[in-house]
């Protein structure tokens, strides 16, 4: 408890809409504003900061992750447990925090905000996310692109805005 009383907020991943309408909620600030595309996922590319020794970035394919049938096991174990249990506490603490600001936010309210945003995310996916230039995009077969020449402000953050705000403008969420 004493760690969690020093932040104001924390996000979950695997609940990551969740955490980013609650944030939203709790700063006053329009869903518009906290749309958002994956950069890095399974089956896209990355240059991860690599350089090949003609100092060019390189883009590799990213895996899909998986857990073979020993770390299953592992992971199953009661050393593993034992050995992750503060990590678990501290998970299940910051999972409740996020269950109760949704509380206070109002649940119903929540839900509402919750089901445009994910109506937004599904349709900037399907609308904006095939024009949108990573530095290392699928869609190009991970063909590096120079920062300035892509879709983003910086690296791979803050990708073709534009479009995201044409799709927030379109589906009105901001009301």
């Amino acid at each position: 408890n004493k760690i969690l009383s020093r932040y104001n907020f924390i996000a979950i991943t695997e609940r990551f809409d969740e955490s980013v309408v609650a944030l939203s909620m709790l700063l006053n600030v329009p869903l518009s504003d906290v749309l958002y595309f994956t950069a890095k996922s399974n089956g896209g590319y990355d240059d991860g900061g690599h350089v090949n020794q003609d100092g060019n970035h390189v883009c590799v394919v990213i895996q899909k992750s998986f857990i073979s049938e020993g770390m299953q096991q592992y992971l199953e174990s009661e050393r593993w447990k034992h050995r992750t249990r503060w990590e678990t506490a501290l998970y299940k603490a910051a999972n409740r925090s996020l269950d109760l600001t949704i509380d206070y936010l109002g649940r119903k309210k929540f839900n509402v905000k919750l089901n445009l945003f994910q109506e937004a995310m599904e349709r900037a996916r399907t609308v904006c996310l095939p024009e949108t230039v990573f530095p290392c995009n699928k869609f190009d077969n991970g063909v590096f692109h120079p920062e300035g020449t892509g879709s983003c402000w910086v690296g791979d953050s803050g990708c073709n805005m534009e479009c995201l705000d044409r799709v927030a403008k379109e589906l009105n969420i901001d009301r």
